[in-house]
């Protein structure tokens, strides 16, 4: 799971990626559905509450960053023996030369929220007690 945050002082988006032990299993298609409610707290840690569960947490440096990419615009730029760059996109011809392959750069994960328990249940009293 993914969190786009606002893009930073270069114009790229800055993406947390979520570590959980377990899995989400879902019988519907959830694109552009909320999962859950994931909230951060004044002491640093992070809470997600999904359905009747509690799950808390905390942001962690990544090592290395990772870059998202958008696949779909993947294209062969051919350098020329002229100098020029001939773009593969429209043609049907093979293209001649080095190809280098670009592609646009969505966002980069820089952090990571890990959760290392597992889910607590939430229980919540009768009104009549």
């Amino acid at each position: 799971m993914q969190i786009k945050l606002l893009p930073n002082e270069n114009g790229i988006s800055e993406w947390m990626t979520i570590e959980m032990q377990g899995s989400f299993d879902f019988s519907d298609d959830m694109a552009g559905k909320a999962v859950g409610h994931l909230a951060w707290m004044n002491d640093g840690t992070i809470s997600l509450i999904i359905g009747h569960q509690l799950m808390e947490g905390k942001i962690s440096d990544l090592q290395r960053p990772f870059l998202v990419i958008n696949k779909a615009t993947l294209q062969n730029i051919t350098k020329l023996s002229t100098g020029a760059i001939e773009d593969s996109e429209g043609s049907n011809m093979p293209l001649k030369g080095p190809s280098i392959k670009r592609c646009d750069i969505v966002g980069v994960i820089r952090r990571k929220i890990i959760f290392k328990d597992r889910p607590k249940p939430i229980v919540q009293r009768c009104e009549n007690e």
